[in-house]
């Protein structure tokens, strides 16, 4: 429990650091320069808890300028965050904002392939919302559906087999994806919500008060489950009632 180091790896072989949150599982927005080996004296001449943690130099806290536009998509970088005692993953920074912009949790990767599906067109591979008019840059869907996203849930799959896991953010620099598109996934899924300086909005037609809440035709299928959850809810209650009044 608590905070691991978790090491922020530029492509120039530049290393920044910030706190990984075993309660959140995510990477904190405060980024170091530096940090303090296990062992070693803190900047106020204490010994962490746990010795055998590295730790963040709170003296080395870099600038944060969260309050700026986000950086173009092509001059985002992608770095690799390596977690101690946990696993790595490919992230976004952006040099404007100083800022990890995401994914800041090893799993955002999957739940971005839970949330939109891939359309191939004009020799980019978009994002969109199901059943959404217009990709996540702004252009009118007109492509073809690729394999990959999917709905799993309490044994059910959507499509059965399920498509490969696949990491868009490790193809940045592939020239496939459309790094617009999956700016805009990132930001729409970084702590469950929505950036206050986004890039092109997402369609109006798909921005609803509840972001995470799947879309088209898992919707259906959604409430479903949940009917069917309510009536074995309301059948194990009434034989309760029924063996409460009349008792064997």
């Amino acid at each position: 429990m608590g905070d691991w180091l978790a090491r922020i790896h530029f492509p120039d072989g530049r290393v920044i650091y910030a706190n990984y949150s075993t309660i959140t599982g995510s990477v904190l927005e405060t980024l170091y320069s530096s940090y303090i080996p296990q062992g070693e004296q803190d900047e106020n001449g204490y010994y962490p808890f746990d010795r055998g943690r590295n730790r963040v130099d709170r003296d080395s806290k870099l600038p944060e300028h969260s309050d700026l536009p986000i950086s173009d998509p092509d001059d985002l970088i992608p770095v690799r965050v390596d977690v101690e005692a946990s696993r790595s993953w490919t992230a976004l920074f952006c040099p404007r904002r100083n800022q990890l912009l995401g994914p800041i949790s090893p799993g955002m990767g999957d739940l971005i392939q839970r949330e939109f599906l891939l359309i191939l067109q004009n020799g980019k591979q978009h994002l969109a919302f199901d059943k959404a008019a217009q990709t996540l840059c702004g252009e009118p869907v007109s492509g073809e559906e690729l394999p990959f996203h999917y709905f799993e849930w309490n044994g059910i799959r959507d499509p059965d087999p399920l498509p490969p896991k696949r990491d868009l953010f490790q193809e940045w620099n592939g020239g496939q994806i459309c790094r617009a598109c999956l700016l805009r996934a990132t930001l729409t899924c970084r702590d469950g919500g929505w950036d206050e300086n986004p890039p092109p909005p997402i369609p109006a037609e798909r921005v609803t008060e509840y972001p995470g809440k799947p879309a088209g035709r898992f919707s259906a299928l959604l409430q479903l489950v949940g009917i069917l959850a309510l009536i074995g809810v309301g059948v194990f209650v009434l034989r309760a009632a029924i063996g409460y009044v009349f008792p064997p």
